[in-house]
């Protein structure tokens, strides 16, 4: 099943609602330093992060393809500043080119090594990152978690506080850790790390088109810090820390109020049945239910409802 990729439908709405494409890569004059064009060039690292986000199977379940269960939103929203870095862009012509080229591949595969060539080429070109990003949202897309998380890594490698690769690559690790993984606390480990620093460094690390109105920034720093706070209430769902991941998930759920999201409350739900807290879990997944049907979200209705099912004779007790 894919929730995975629902993440990407509600962040693209976040960052690129009412707001156009940035303009492709401008060459930079020689001399010339990063930020210091008036015109956008290559496509914002962070524009409209294509695909991550929360989901996958129920809690406790293995879901497909190297992984788990998933995860999805929380956060604590920080004022909204203008948009702190300068729009990437190529030194040189040939750069420009080259970028042009890389952009055009239309198998990942091939994508995914071009951008490696174009890496090792210009080992300092601005482009590197808009590149990265976007292949680590075409596979996140594609339901790749592996190869997701392989290019959220050489973003971070470059910008350790580029705040969608750490959200996304933090819900990788929520969501396609499994329990037979030999290095499953590590990746636990360094998931929650990812998610702490994208909410500790979301002020400096997120970077957005400069059309992006102070509101649209404001909602997407919302969700993306929902999301880092999700995939920490996951973790710790899954270390069966339950106190610990209800106040991550609850705290998603609260800042998600304006717009309910449908992963959130459903595994809060199952976070405060694995508690006994029954009145408050039918409650939530209730409203995930409602949730999932206001997104058109098939495969999170139906557990939604299997849950519900569930908590119904959990709460009630024997005659």
């Amino acid at each position: 099943m894919k929730i995975f990729v629902t993440f990407a439908l509600l962040l693209s709405a976040a960052l690129a609602q009412s707001t156009t494409q940035t303009a492709k890569p401008q060459t930079k004059p020689a001399g010339a330093t990063s930020g210091t064009q008036a015109q956008p060039s290559a496509p914002a690292q962070q524009n409209a992060p294509a695909q991550t986000g929360p989901g996958s199977a129920a809690p406790g379940t293995a879901s497909p393809a190297k992984a788990s269960p998933a995860t999805a939103s929380p956060g604590t929203p920080a004022a909204p500043p203008a948009p702190i870095k300068g729009q990437p862009m190529a030194k040189t012509k040939e750069e420009f080119d080259d970028f042009q080229a890389m952009m055009a591949q239309t198998d990942l595969n091939a994508a995914e090594t071009a951008a490696d060539a174009f890496a090792a080429k210009y080992t300092d070109s601005e482009l590197r990152v808009p590149i990265f990003s976007t292949l680590m949202q075409k596979f996140q897309n594609a339901d790749n978690a592996d190869k997701t998380l392989v290019n959220a890594k050489k973003v971070l490698a470059i910008e350790p506080d580029n705040t969608i690769s750490l959200v996304i690559s933090s819900n990788v690790y929520a969501e396609r850790t499994r329990e037979t993984d030999l290095d499953r606390e590590e990746r636990f480990q360094q998931g929650m790390k990812n998610a702490q620093r994208a909410i500790d460094t979301i002020d400096t690390g997120l970077v957005v088109p400069p059309q992006l109105t102070p509101e649209q920034l404001a909602g997407a720093k919302l969700m993306l810090t929902s999301l880092a706070h999700s995939a920490m209430g996951y973790i710790e769902y899954q270390r069966k820390n339950l106190t610990v991941a209800e106040k991550h998930l609850q705290e998603a759920a609260d800042l998600m109020k304006a717009k309910p999201d449908a992963t959130t409350l459903y595994r809060l739900a199952v976070t405060q049945h694995a508690e006994k807290k029954f009145p408050e879990a039918l409650a939530n997944v209730s409203k995930a239910i409602d949730a999932a049907q206001g997104d058109n979200n098939p495969v999170l209705l139906k557990l939604a409802e299997e849950e519900k099912t569930k908590l119904a004779k959990a709460a009630t007790p024997p005659k």
